[in-house]
């Protein structure tokens, strides 16, 4: 197939959701292109003689939109991609809400374009799919969220003390608060001078001189990084956005060898220690946090089992269901035509 790719680099959902699988699919054999830029993307690149299918991650600018439609009048089939719901991003939990952005009327309006105008939607939720289909899509696949084979080939460096750490982006502030994690981390950290704490994405604001925080970091540097935590956190308040995401952080921690801790919540129901780690009630925290800080047995059988369920999730082993997905959608397109 001649496929063309289209995000936007600076969200590492896209890195996953369409560069990692674009990749995977030219090594296969496929004519790929690829554009980074989102809304910003110099379409006037692209082939002349079009593509068999164009997709595109998140993005639904009106200008983008028109670009797809072009390229789907020259006969490529449209898939549309999204691993959140954009119109369902919980409030600040202090009170605020957010003006304009992903809360929008444009953002809903431009959204429910991109659905309708699409061939196929792919979504990594079989809870978000249900959304989309009631939202007008004409047909919906599952296709999970798998991890970049880069990460299971990391070998875990040795450091002194415990180190946890936790993957979040912005969104993630509404689950710090509502689950009143500053207040359990701040805790263990003056408890406990062995133990570290790093954030990579979202400041927590500990105030505390063993913790660190990283802004967003490229996703090739995720595995490195990640792998020198002792525990990985993934917690969830139980809100309709978070039903819907996808479990990709748990498989990213469990290939590099760190043991998780996560919230019964949406993607992570009915996972545990055969995939590397434990589920955590809100109030519970604390806890779970202290036993694995002190049990480094319980940290080693929990990474070894996240390793073995992680290597069933690599992209490699993968590959076909996108494969599967995109020649679905061209079909779709001729059978239209």
């Amino acid at each position: 197939m001649r496929i063309i790719t289209w995000g936007d680099q600076r969200h590492v959902n896209t890195c996953h959701r369409c560069f990692e699988p674009a990749q995977a699919l030219e090594e296969r054999g496929h004519e790929v292109v690829v554009l980074r830029e989102g809304d910003a993307a110099r379409t006037e690149t692209l082939p002349p003689d079009g593509a068999d299918v164009v997709f595109v991650h998140r993005l639904h600018s009106a200008p983008v939109l028109r670009t797809v439609h072009t390229l789907a009048a020259n006969g490529a089939a449209f898939v549309w991609d999204n691993d959140d719901d954009l119109t369902d991003v919980p409030p600040n939990p202090r009170g605020s809400v957010r003006r304009g952005g992903l809360r929008s009327q444009r953002t809903a309006t431009e959204l429910a374009a991109a659905i309708g105008l699409a061939d196929l939607v792919t979504t990594p939720s079989s809870d978000l799919a249900q959304r989309f289909l009631a939202g007008g899509a004409p047909a919906v696949t599952v296709v999970e969220n798998y991890v970049p084979d880069a990460f299971s080939r990391i070998e875990r460096p040795s450091h002194d003390g415990v180190t946890i750490g936790w993957v979040a982006g912005y969104e993630h502030i509404y689950d710090l608060r509502a689950l009143g994690l500053r207040d359990v981390l701040r805790a263990l950290l003056d408890e406990r001078p062995d133990v570290n704490v790093v954030s990579i994405g979202l400041d927590l604001s500990l105030e505390r001189e063993r913790y660190r925080y990283m802004p967003m970091v490229h996703y090739a540097q995720l595995p490195r990084l990640t792998a020198e935590w002792d525990l990985g956190l993934a917690p969830l308040a139980d809100v309709s956005f978070n039903r819907a995401r996808s479990n990709c952080k748990l498989k990213e921690y469990a290939a590099v060898g760190t043991p998780w801790l996560a919230s019964p919540v949406g993607p992570y129901l009915g996972l545990g220690e055969r995939e590397g780690g434990r589920l955590v009630a809100d109030g519970d925290w604390h806890a779970a946090l202290t036993r694995l800080v002190d049990g480094p047995r319980e940290r080693a059988r929990l990474a070894k089992r996240g390793r073995k369920w992680a290597r069933g999730h690599a992209m490699s082993r993968n590959v076909k269901r996108w494969e599967a997905a995109l020649g679905d959608a061209v079909q779709r397109r001729r059978t239209r035509a």
